[in-house]
């Protein structure tokens, strides 16, 4: 494995675009979690380092027999408005294990993000949402709706995604660009009406507010939250029959509807200590060690930050994929020379 060279590959956007699909990914998480159970994978994630305008984190992981993937994730949330940017960007470096050495710089501007978000969903789907779920709620018509569509529809029989922004040109971009997979689209006024009748609701947004309500939580729906905004009425999480998280010593740090419930005296640091409010974690039901859904009443939430595992997985993925491909550019840091 080891690579006694200073050359390292670059992988664009575009070439990383040509290496995987939504398809091929999900496994790849999946068994990533299944890893993580059983104590195949190092990992680390970094406390937020703050910029003048944003603040970046940084994830690295380690499994046997792969590069050691480390992925920069910046998050900027002016940069729409401000410079037509993506508020979320990255770029992953691989080492090789055995020399330390930089063997890949990969893209991690919009797809592979994207996909690695999505593909966490779906595998968390694929144990948590009811196998017939027909309808789902995307909350948040940003960069992340298309992937979750996307994904979702591998798994299941969709007949209905309803979407809802605080921005109708948003919602309406989504609808027009989802359209054309002849699955009905939905734009709605309002999240009470993006939920009801749903099986999947997917809260993808940077909003820092209550916007799901516990008495909108119907038999059988699973809800999934994406990232480390508030987005649910903390009570939300004492009504669910199950809560599951990826990473709970990261989640209780992060989960603002955790902070909530403290500071209201609704559960104690002793609870947290105990995993009392939790279920499970993603990787032990991967694994086999918990059970997923149980029945069709359950009322499920999970909430999932991602796993530096996931990142690795996929990353280790398309770079032997490039390699094998003839992609990407070589450069060698040393000499500056290039092809």
């Amino acid at each position: 494995m080891a690579r006694k060279t200073h050359d390292i590959l670059l992988l664009s956007e575009r070439e990383v675009e040509q290496c995987i699909s939504y398809k091929e990914a999900m496994p790849l998480v999946e068994e990533a979690w299944k890893k993580i159970a059983t104590n195949q994978v190092t990992e680390y994630r970094s406390k937020l380092v703050e910029a003048a305008e944003g603040h970046l984190a940084w994830v690295v992981a380690y499994a046997e027999g792969a590069q050691v993937a480390t992925c920069l994730v910046p998050f900027f949330y002016d940069n729409p408005e401000k410079y037509g940017l993506n508020s979320l960007t990255g770029l992953s470096v691989l080492f090789d294990p055995e020399t330390g050495l930089p063997v890949s710089v990969i893209s991690l501007y919009n797809f592979l993000r994207g996909i690695r978000v999505g593909c966490q969903s779906a595998v968390t789907a694929k144990y948590f949402a009811k196998k017939d779920s027909s309808k789902i709620a995307l909350i948040g018509a940003g960069h992340l709706a298309p992937n979750h569509f996307l994904v979702m529809k591998e798994l299941f029989n969709l007949e209905e995604v309803r979407i809802y922004d605080i921005s109708k040109e948003a919602q309406g971009r989504f609808a027009e660009n989802m359209g054309k997979y002849g699955i009905k689209i939905l734009p709605t006024n309002s999240i009470e009406e993006a939920m009801r009748g749903s099986d999947i609701v997917m809260t993808l947004t940077p909003v820092d507010a209550p916007l799901v309500k516990k008495d909108w939580i119907e038999e059988g729906m699973l809800i999934i939250k994406v990232g480390s905004y508030q987005e649910m009425e903390p009570e939300v999480l004492m009504v669910a029959d199950k809560v599951v998280v990826d990473w709970w010593d990261y989640i209780r740090t992060r989960s603002k509807e955790i902070d909530l419930l403290l500071k209201q005296g609704l559960i104690s640091e002793n609870d947290l200590d105990k995993k009392r409010l939790i279920y499970a974690e993603l990787p032990e039901v991967a694994a086999g060690k918990k059970k997923g859904r149980e029945n069709d009443a359950e009322k499920i939430v999970s909430i999932q930050l991602g796993l530096a595992a996931d990142y690795a997985a996929i990353l280790n993925y398309v770079y032997e994929r490039a390699i094998a491909t003839g992609l990407g550019k070589r450069y060698n840091l040393l000499s500056g020379e290039g092809e």
